[in-house]
């Protein structure tokens, strides 16, 4: 049966992404992105089912444009945390700062302190990190200690 509505493909590649399929949310993603290309949601869904299957230049690209699509604050920060996260993979640190730091001054929101702290600490910049980590910790104090907890875990492990 083929899809043909906005929602009917949101909810599917939503199912497919949930039960651990990520090629088929792709193979899906890009069929959404092909007949709905103006949708921000279609090149966000494709966005995230490429990060999860690996393919992650295309990731970068489709949250690019589904951030460069994003009408709200809350759905920019959403298509900058998948960029983000596609950055990160790809080692291009300074990018994914730049895209996270951008959102910041719009809207503060756990995860993104999240990754701001995690991009700080791959750049080297441990007075960023350190700010980073005193906002999350305003945010959401458990999140902050997880983060740290697992830190810490890591570097033990290393050491």
């Amino acid at each position: 049966m083929e899809i043909t509505k906005p929602n009917a493909f949101l909810t599917q590649i939503s199912l497919y992404l949930k039960n651990n399929n990520p090629e088929s949310a792709y193979t899906l993603s890009k069929d959404f992105v092909g007949k709905f290309p103006a949708e921000m949601s279609s090149h966000y869904l494709l966005a995230l089912s490429a990060l999860r299957s690996g393919r992650l230049e295309e990731a970068k690209l489709e949250g690019r444009k589904a951030f460069n699509m994003a009408q709200s604050t809350e759905d920019m920060i959403t298509c900058a945390l998948v960029s983000g996260m596609a950055y990160y993979e790809l080692k291009e640190y300074a990018k994914g700062y730049e895209i996270l730091s951008l959102m910041e001054r719009k809207g503060k929101t756990a995860e993104l302190e999240k990754m701001l702290v995690i991009f700080s600490l791959a750049l080297n910049s441990p007075n960023d990190a350190a700010r980073h980590e005193e906002e999350l910790f305003r945010l959401n104090a458990a999140a902050a200690r997880n983060l740290l907890a697992r830190a810490v875990d890591s570097l033990s492990r290393s050491g």
